[in-house]
C-alpha cells in the first residue's frame, strides 16, 4: 500500500472503526460450488475465511436454472453456510435474467439478483440488449433488488452520461470494479462521477459497491498484505477527499465492497 502521513493514518483508522459498524455489504464471490465447496469441511474453511476478513455477504455464481445439479449444490452450500453463519446477505449472480424464470422459486431465498452482462467488451449483447434484460428483471421479480455490474461506460461523453442515467434509474445497487495492483480512487473516478451526476440529476441516492480482484494479475498482493477493509477505506477516503466540493458526492452511498473471488484468490 502507499505510505501515509500520521494524520492520514489517523483518518484511515477512524474510518475503519466506523466502517466495521456501518458498511452494510462486505462480500466475496464464489463459483464452482459443485467442485470446490460441496463438503462440510470445505464450507467450514469458507466460513473461517469470511470471519477472518470480517465479511458478511456472499455473491454466488452458477446457481442458474440451466443445471439442476448446480442449483442443488448452491442450495446445499447456502444452507450449510447459514448454519455456521446465520446473518449473511446472499446475492445471486448471472449473465441472463432468464435464469430467474428457469429457476422459479430457487432465487426466492436470495436477497438480490446481480446481472453481470459485459456489454462493453464484446459486440453482443449490445447496451440496448442489456437495457432490455434489466427491464425484464423488473417485470419478472419486481420485489427483488436489482444489482448491476458495470465495467466501462461509452468513451463519448454524451453516450456515457445517458448510460449512467439509465443505470441509476434501473439499479438498486451499482457495482464498479477497481481492478489494479493497488486499488485506488483514481481508477473509479470517471465512472463514479458520471453516476454521481446522474443520481444528482434524478434526485436519487444510489448505492455503490466497489469490486476488488484477488487474482495475481490484479490486487492479490494488496489483499494479502492488508486487511480487505483497509483496502476499501483507502479507496473511499481518497474519493471523498478528491470530491469533497462536488455536489454529486452527496448522492453516492458507498454501500461496501466485494472480492472476486474465493475460488480464484491469489491465482
Amino acid at each position: 500500500m502507499k505510505q501515509f502521513t500520521a494524520f492520514t493514518l489517523f483518518i484511515l483508522l477512524s474510518i475503519q472503526a466506523w466502517a466495521q459498524d456501518t458498511i452494510p455489504f462486505r462480500g466475496v464471490f464464489v463459483s464452482r460450488i459443485e467442485q470446490e465447496l460441496n463438503t462440510q469441511e470445505e464450507v467450514k474453511d469458507f466460513v473461517d475465511y469470511m470471519n477472518r476478513h470480517d465479511l458478511n455477504s456472499v455473491m454466488v455464481y452458477g446457481a442458474s436454472g440451466r443445471s439442476t445439479n448446480s442449483q442443488e449444490a448452491a442450495r446445499i452450500f447456502k444452507n450449510r453456510v447459514s448454519q455456521l453463519k446465520p446473518e449473511v446477505t446472499w446475492v445471486a449472480v448471472s449473465q441472463s435474467e432468464n435464469d430467474l424464470i428457469r429457476a422459479e422459486g430457487f432465487y426466492d431465498p436470495f436477497d438480490a439478483f446481480m446481472l453481470e452482462c459485459e456489454w462493453w467488451v464484446k459486440w453482443f449483447p449490445t447496451y440496448r440488449a442489456f437495457k432490455r434484460k434489466v427491464e425484464h428483471i423488473q417485470l419478472i421479480k419486481p420485489e427483488m433488488d436489482v444489482w448491476l455490474y458495470i465495467g466501462w461506460l461509452k468513451n463519448r461523453i454524451r453516450k456515457a452520461e445517458k448510460q449512467a442515467e439509465h443505470l441509476v434509474n434501473y439499479a438498486d445497487v451499482i457495482c464498479i470494479h477497481d481492478y489494479e495492483e493497488i486499488p485506488s480512487h483514481d481508477f473509479i473516478q470517471e465512472r463514479l462521477e458520471l453516476i454521481g451526476k446522474a443520481a444528482e440529476k434524478a434526485g436519487k441516492k444510489v448505492k455503490i459497491v466497489i469490486l476488488f480482484s484477488a487474482e495475481k494479475k490484479f490486487s492479490s498482493n494488496a489483499l494479502i498484505q492488508n486487511k480487505y477493509l483497509d483496502v476499501y477505506t483507502n479507496v473511499i477516503y481518497g474519493s471523498q477527499r478528491v470530491n469533497a466540493e462536488a455536489s454529486w458526492l452527496s448522492f453516492i452511498d458507498f454501500h461496501g465492497f466485494s472480492v472476486f473471488s474465493y475460488n480464484r484468490r491469489h491465482q
